[in-house]
């Protein structure tokens, strides 16, 4: 498997860089947060893997902290020195109690950014596009007439055995049809060969 496509439910850190470790080419839409840095006109720096605000400054990389709030590690950029305590957009750019500008990002932050560089491509939409053709469809069908609506089992082993019977059945019937559909198809030109000649047959005796 060289490349994939994927919701943006898997839009993380984690995920793009466990897709560049794999040698696979990731595909995900960008999660819309409404509190994003480009609000504020905030850009990435890929080559220094730093932070650049309005005003010019860079934030680097400082550290790899513990979120106790959500359990994860994210990554620490930071201003360095003193230059936030003159800048004019001090007063809308953080609370009033710091002393200088720092931002939060995910562990895998390169990566992340990396696999939104991707969004907009030509090769991302015709991902999308064959997503929507192979994978939506399965995913309807699955939900809508082999119960996995809602999952009845506990457990990964379980729930996994669930999925694969669900999947086995949609082959099935994919496959009865890739059979059948080839014998429907010489019946009907069959029929209509027959009908043909017992039209012209008809017009002869007349």
């Amino acid at each position: 498997m060289q490349s994939i496509s994927l919701d943006r439910g898997y839009d993380t850190g984690a995920v793009h860089r466990s897709l560049e470790l794999l040698g696979i080419t990731g595909y995900i839409p960008a999660i819309r947060f409404s509190n994003s840095l480009e609000k504020y006109d905030f850009f990435y720096l890929p080559q220094e893997d730093a932070f650049c605000c309005p005003e010019g400054a860079r934030l680097v990389y400082q550290s790899l902290n513990c979120s106790q709030t959500i359990g994860k590690y994210l990554r620490c950029y930071q201003v360095q020195g003193e230059p936030c305590k003159h800048c004019k957009q001090q007063s809308v750019c953080f609370k009033q109690t710091g002393i200088r500008r720092r931002i939060l990002g995910s562990s895998c932050y390169p990566a992340f950014h990396r696999g939104h560089e991707r969004i907009g491509s030509d090769a991302y939409w015709h991902m999308m596009r064959l997503r929507k053709i192979w994978a939506e469809g399965s995913f309807s069908v699955l939900k809508r007439e082999h119960c996995l609506s809602k999952l009845r089992k506990r457990g990964i082993p379980a729930v996994t055995e669930e999925c694969l019977l669900s999947a086995m059945a949609l082959n099935l019937k994919r496959m009865v049809n890739a059979i059948l559909l080839p014998l429907k198809t010489l019946k009907i030109r069959a029929a209509n060969t027959n009908f043909r000649s017992g039209f012209v047959f008809c017009q002869q005796i007349q």
